[in-house]
């Protein structure tokens, strides 16, 4: 499994896309982050500034709303008199009172306001700007007591003391500032000495990164789709490419096998296609090759175990052929000798079994010695014109192609009568390089319908060589059976008949190889 091309494809696809979106959306995460978190201090910093000026601008309203007790000593102070004095009477309640709500009133945040007089041990508080408190000191030491310039307690629960019980009292959280009034104030002008703040703004990381997590978030929505259409897609680009060459394995397979007529069909146009395409294309050609090469071997063994029936003491038929040429030569008989020395050479050539190609001068020699002994037969009544190109002459071939279609004349188209019977044979290269044989006779021909039937027959000659291997006979079918054999499906055989009358024997032979036999 890990060595299939399907799952090296899916492991390598996913690595490609899942990496760089990984990594990306890590990368975009932590910028995202860092500008977020850089971003807000930058804005916190600022706002830090601005809310510190504010802050120490609000302390000094509260510090300067404290000395408001000074105000009016100049001019006989009552509020003053009333504090450095200890009075405790009913006018002196009232400047007290108004004079707390005044300060209570001056601020909006201003939640208690609370003064203590050491000197009759009175404690006057205002609570949300219109309960008044009167209580009496308990122990004046426990009494707050701030520096000169005032003091500022942090954030704390506001303080209920002095209150009866059973009053509803509302307790907040609130920021203390002390001032202690002294009899002589030596200075109205007072800093920000009585606070030593570091002013701090915090910003939950939920609120800090939530603009990067909603970056995030959303990216990673998109990449998760995104991630989840590409992973999908490789899967199926990886199946879809290697169906087929998996079909192509399986009947390659098949073929090992021994089903060599196993198919592949495929309607693919890319370059699985085509390779499915070709590959059913060799195995026809493959196939077709076996066959031949089937139908050659069984031909050539018919041809071998025909050639030994007629072997039979070869020895002695040349020695006697031999014995009679000698005593032919004694007697002065030159033509018997001669007739004697052509039928010899047929003999010899039949019986070289071995040689299947031949060049086609062998075969013309062969013709040649065979219409010696015909003309022998029939004297003046045969005629004979023979014209072969230099170049065909040399062309490999079959052998026993051209004698069969000579001897065809004389078994079906050669009449004895007034007229000599005429054979023209000739062979060319034509332009396409193949071998042209012609073979003409002025017999009588044969039937139009008859012929048209054996052309037909020709046309469509498939396996007939081995249908009439047991036939005594050599026939047209059998010249062309072995011609395709040999030379291809491309060789071919044309009857037509002649306007002079008798007919025209064509054969087209594609020449093998460069043409030439000694190069074969």
């Amino acid at each position: 499994m890990k060595n299939s091309l399907t799952y090296k494809m899916i492991v390598y696809l996913l690595l490609a896309t899942i990496v760089p979106i990984v990594t990306s959306s890590v990368i975009t995460y932590q910028l995202t982050t860092h500008a977020a978190k850089d971003k807000a201090i930058a804005e916190s910093q600022n706002l830090l500034f601005y809310g510190a000026s504010n802050l120490v601008q609000y302390m000094e309203v509260i510090d300067k709303l404290s000395l408001s007790f000074y105000y009016d000593v100049s001019l006989g102070g009552t509020l003053y008199k009333v504090i450095e004095e200890g009075r405790n009477d009913y006018r002196s309640k009232m400047t007290i009172h108004q004079t707390l709500l005044r300060i209570s009133n001056f601020l909006p945040d201003i939640y208690q306001v609370r003064l203590d007089i050491l000197k009759n041990r009175k404690s006057y508080q205002m609570i949300d700007k219109n309960l008044i408190l009167e209580s009496t000191m308990i122990d004046p030491k426990n009494s707050k007591s701030p520096s000169e310039h005032g003091q500022v307690i942090p954030t704390h629960d506001s303080d209920p003391s002095g209150m009866k019980s059973g009053t509803s009292y509302t307790s907040k959280q609130v920021v203390s500032y002390y001032r202690p009034i002294y009899k002589i104030p030596k200075n109205n002008k007072l800093s920000t000495k009585y606070m030593d703040w570091i002013i701090v703004k915090g910003i939950p990381y939920h609120i800090l990164y939530k603009d990067a997590r909603s970056v995030a978030l959303t990216n990673s929505l998109v990449y998760v789709a995104l991630l989840a259409f590409l992973v999908i897609s490789t899967i199926w680009i990886s199946i879809h490419f290697t169906k087929p060459i998996k079909q192509l394995t399986r009947t390659i397979t098949k073929i090992e096998q021994g089903n060599v007529h196993a198919e592949l069909t495929t309607t693919r146009t890319d370059e699985v296609g085509v390779l499915i395409r070709r590959f059913q294309q060799m195995m026809s050609t493959i196939n077709n090759l076996i066959l031949r090469e089937f139908r050659l071997e069984l031909a050539n063994k018919t041809n071998q175990l025909k050639a030994l029936q007629a072997q039979i003491n070869p020895h002695f038929l040349n020695n006697a052929l031999q014995s009679i040429g000698t005593l032919a030569l004694q007697r002065k008989e030159r033509k018997i000798y001669s007739l004697i020395s052509s039928l010899g050479q047929m003999m010899n050539y039949q019986m070289l079994s071995s040689e299947i190609i031949v060049p086609f001068s062998d075969e013309v020699r062969y013709v040649q010695s065979y219409i010696e002994l015909q003309k022998q037969r029939f004297e003046d009544e045969l005629i004979v014109l023979q014209d072969y190109d230099k170049e065909a002459l040399a062309v490999p071939i079959p052998k026993m192609i051209l004698q069969p279609l000579v001897e065809n004349y004389f078994k079906h188209g050669f009449l004895s009568n007034n007229v000599p019977g005429q054979l023209c044979i000739s062979a060319v290269i034509t332009e396409k390089n193949r071998l042209k044989v012609v073979v003409e006779d002025n017999g009588p021909g044969i039937e139009e319908s008859e012929r048209l039937m054996l052309q037909t027959r020709l046309d469509t000659l498939e396996n007939h060589w081995i249908h009439e291997v047991s036939d005594k006979r050599i026939g047209l079918t059998n010249v062309l059976s072995r011609l395709r054999l040999y030379c291809g499906p491309d060789a071919s055989m044309e009857i037509v008949p002649r306007s002079t009358g008798g007919l025209c024997v064509t054969l087209i032979i594609p020449v093998i190889g460069d043409g030439n036999f000694e190069n074969k």
